[in-house]
């Protein structure tokens, strides 16, 4: 029943901040249950690895290659056009850290703000009051803030840099007052759930008034076969309780099918190259948005397990050795490990 109520405030709320994204995600959760047809709900786009913080849990910073050529404002409008066809409602910016990207602004009136709701993660560091005035006169109607502890002590030793929390702080206050949407997001471990932190975490967030989406653990690597992040059956059943609170959420709660994860099968990764994945925890490439069309990378995800279908929950985050036992290297043409 939590989850219903939840999505039920979710709905309203979407009809009255964004009633063309509304629509889409109506027309597509009737194609998804009546004609049981995959559509695209979401696509994650990081815009650059780079970032001010050292985070213990980053998944991004092995992929991170100067070298490289980040996705262009074309590149980036072009691939969540792409997305936006096969059914995407939302096309949610992330990094590494986007506000490091001189041109944020711009890529966030690129994404189509007027037919999709278009979306950001932040450290906050950057979210002043003149940028969140910027980022909503582009087009950007959410922002969802990092938090990882309860006070600036717990928080800035995970974020590895001083003054993270306070900054999350103000820029959750300079976001609302621009007129953004707020989310708080964290991850839950057995260290925050033993220690009373993941808790102390929710009440924050209830004290802000912000909903805080609460996702499971992943090992930063998922190919090393010595780093199992998952949870035990206590942990699970604690994390559970967590989800049944009014200001709490995870990324399996808004599908448009079953709740569970929607990595391949409802929601994409494309990284700050171009290459498209599952999600950032998974590291296989299905394809470059500079060689194909994301509809041709997205069926050939979709096209057999594991993505061909919803999983109870995050399949990395559940068995961390799960990649090795069951999927081992992919033979597959056009996939590859990142």
């Amino acid at each position: 029943m939590a989850r219903f109520a939840r999505l039920a405030n979710d709905v309203v709320k979407l009809a009255a901040r964004h009633p063309r994204a509304l629509l889409r995600a109506a027309g597509a959760c009737v194609r998804t249950a009546f004609l049981r047809q995959k559509v695209l709900r979401s696509v994650e786009v990081a815009l650059t690895y780079r970032c001010q913080a050292a985070c213990r849990h980053c998944w991004q910073i092995s992929l991170h290659d100067p070298a490289s050529r980040e996705l262009t404002m074309a590149e980036v409008e072009r691939a969540s056009r792409e997305c936006v066809a096969l059914g995407a409602a939302n096309v949610h910016l992330t990094g590494g850290e986007p506000l490091l990207r001189d041109d944020i602004c711009e890529i966030v009136a690129a994404c189509g703000p007027g037919a999709v709701l278009v979306s950001m993660s932040t450290n906050g560091i950057l979210l002043d009051r003149t940028r969140s005035l910027a980022l909503k006169s582009a087009g950007l109607r959410m922002v969802s803030i990092s938090i990882d502890g309860s006070t600036p002590a717990a928080h800035d030793a995970c974020r590895g840099r001083e003054g993270c929390f306070e900054a999350a702080l103000a820029g959750t206050r300079y976001a609302r007052e621009a007129g953004l949407q707020v989310f708080w997001n964290t991850i839950v471990n057995s260290l925050n759930i033993d220690g009373g932190e993941i808790r102390r975490i929710v009440e924050l967030a209830d004290r802000q008034g912000v909903v805080l989406t609460v996702n499971l653990p992943a090992a930063p690597d998922m190919w090393d076969p010595g780093r199992g992040p998952a949870l035990s059956g206590e942990h699970m059943a604690a994390y559970r309780s967590l989800l049944a609170l009014s200001n709490v959420r995870w990324e399996g709660g808004s599908n448009y099918g079953r709740e569970g994860c929607p990595a391949g099968v409802e929601k994409v990764f494309v990284s700050p190259y171009g290459e498209v994945m599952p999600c950032v925890t998974m590291r296989l490439s299905y394809g470059n948005v500079r060689e194909l069309p994301v509809r041709d990378i997205w069926r050939r995800m979709i096209a057999g397990p594991p993505f061909d279908r919803i999983h109870d929950r995050c399949l990395v985050a559940k068995d961390g050795k799960y990649w090795r036992r069951h999927l081992g290297p992919p033979v597959e043409s056009g996939i590859r490990l990142l």
